[in-house]
């Protein structure tokens, strides 16, 4: 993992301040921020593949956890992708003392695929009173290209609903023991 300052390049691209490039086959993949591509005004970064490949890249931040322990956590962007063949999103992960992951969302049961314009994504978590770190940011997995840009983290109420799959898609009870339905 690299942190670039603001002015350095990856690539062909320069890396805005504060940012990490990272990922599986993060070579396979061009980051930085487009002057051009904006949101209301706003400048966007970019996640880019260079090469076919099977890993992902992701442009990310890692904060520590001390003001958002025991409160439900916000990330909030506007996105869009062009030729995205696999899947993008944005992300975040709560990790705990022992760097042990006690929450995740990349958005991968909700992806965002192909071409589209700039729409708004969130991933909500909550961070328990043990967590030391919360790490986030946007990725693309395979071939393609996303820009995130009007990023936002913050705290919201317990009545937002948090973005993980096990919150709706896991049964409190077992289901179809029997097999007959």
């Amino acid at each position: 993992m690299s942190v670039l300052q603001q002015g350095e390049t990856t690539g062909t691209a320069r890396m805005p301040h504060g940012w990490r490039d990272w990922g599986q086959d993060a070579s396979a993949y061009e980051m930085g921020f487009d002057e051009k591509a904006t949101y209301c005004g706003k400048r966007s970064a970019y996640v880019k593949s260079r090469r076919p490949n099977s890993g992902f890249g992701t442009m990310m931040q890692v904060v520590r956890a001390d003001h958002y322990r025991g409160k439900r956590l916000r990330l909030l962007g506007s996105a869009r992708a062009s030729g995205v063949e696999d899947w993008a999103g944005l992300w975040m992960r709560v990790d705990g003392p022992k760097k042990e992951l006690l929450g995740f969302d990349n958005m991968q049961q909700r992806p965002i695929t192909g071409t589209t314009g700039w729409a708004r994504y969130q991933v909500v978590l909550d961070v328990p009173e043990e967590s030391v770190h919360v790490a986030f940011g946007f990725l693309l997995a395979g071939s393609g290209q996303i820009w995130a840009a009007d990023l936002h983290l913050d705290t919201v109420s317990v009545s937002t609903p948090t973005t993980t799959a096990e919150s709706d898609e896991v049964p409190t009870e077992p289901v179809n023991l029997d097999f007959s339905q």
